[in-house]
Parts: structure tokens; sequence; C-alpha cells
């Protein structure tokens, strides 16, 4: 009986060990987003630098934009991938607080709940100026949200219209890379 102690003991301190590390990345990309948000590098868009111009958010893996489902204007709608065709779905500006403002519903991209977790679902919600809404675009094409330090994503890098856009930890793939392209 002791010996099943001491294994149920050691897988559990595999696993704290293992959230440990985890708490510790989340905080060095916390740390990191707050240094870009308070000096961007060169080729770096923070979206606190509102304009007013409108652009479509494009991923350059599927050739697709960010696109807000059903041209919803709702609390709640769903931000996913589809092809380009010039509507008010698609199109965004850069607001107050690091917002990126849907220009149709002159809703913020949020993600839903404030909740961090990888796979956490993109959505609409009023602009309100909390983090979980407070954007920065990089230079190598993702946009990294100032509070989680996590990245908008493309679900299972699909390349199909409607594929889901949910929250993730920054990794470099085509999934995480985006283009302003300006209306």
């Amino acid at each position: 009986e002791n010996k099943k102690l001491l294994e149920t003991y050691k897988k559990e301190a595999n696993e704290n060990k293992k959230l440990l590390e985890s708490y510790k990345e989340a905080e060095e990309n916390k740390k990191q987003v707050a240094r870009l948000v308070s000096r961007p590098p060169h080729g770096t868009r923070n979206a606190q630098e509102a304009d007013g111009r409108e652009f479509y958010i494009i991923n350059p893996q599927s050739n697709k934009a960010l696109d807000v489902f059903g041209g919803s204007c709702e609390n709640g709608a769903n931000i996913n991938l589809w092809g380009r065709n010039g509507s008010g779905a698609q199109r965004f500006r850069f607001g107050s607080n690091g917002a990126i403002i849907n220009v149709q519903s002159n809703k913020a991209i949020d993600i839903q709940g404030g909740n961090s977790k990888d796979g956490t679902n993109i959505i609409l919600w009023s602009a309100h100026g909390g983090s979980n809404q407070s954007w920065v675009v990089l230079g190598d094409g993702s946009i990294i949200n100032t509070g989680s330090g996590k990245v908008i994503d493309v679900s299972n890098s699909g390349r199909d219209n409607g594929t889901n856009i949910h929250l993730w930890t920054k990794n470099g793939t085509g999934a995480q890379k985006w283009r302003i392209e300006y209306v």
C-alpha cells in the first residue's frame, strides 16, 4: 500500500510541476505583451493606434478573412474563417484600448468569458476596454491578446469556410499568421 501511495504522490508531483511550468510560461507571455504595448518594436502595429481606417484580417495560409458568422451584430456572435466577400462582417478598424472593432456591429473582437485557456472561442462583444478585448498585431503576423499573452488561431489549421477561430498559445504556425489589408 505504501508503494501505491508513493506512486500517487509522484504522479501528483509531476502534474503540479507541469502546472507550474505552464503558469511560468503564461506569466512570461504577459510580460512580453506588456513590453510590446508600452513600446511596440518596428513592424508591430499596436491596436491602440486607432486611425479609423477599415481593413480585412486575412489568414495567408488559407487566403480567407476573419468573418462574423452570418453577419450577426449580437453579443456572442462567433468569429470564423470565410472567403473574402467585401461584407461588413469582414471589415474591422482599430479602436481605443487595443480593441479591434467590427465596423458592421461596432463591437469588439473578444475572448469568450475572458478565459485564457487554449481553445477558448473568439467572439464579438460590446466594447468595454477590458484586457480580453485588447490586441497587438506583431510584425510576424500574429495578433496577440494583451491580457492572456495568447494569439488568434485558426482551429486545427483549417482552411474551409466556417472554420472556427479561437485563442491559442503562440506557436508560429500558419494558423496564427494574419495580414491587415486596408479597404
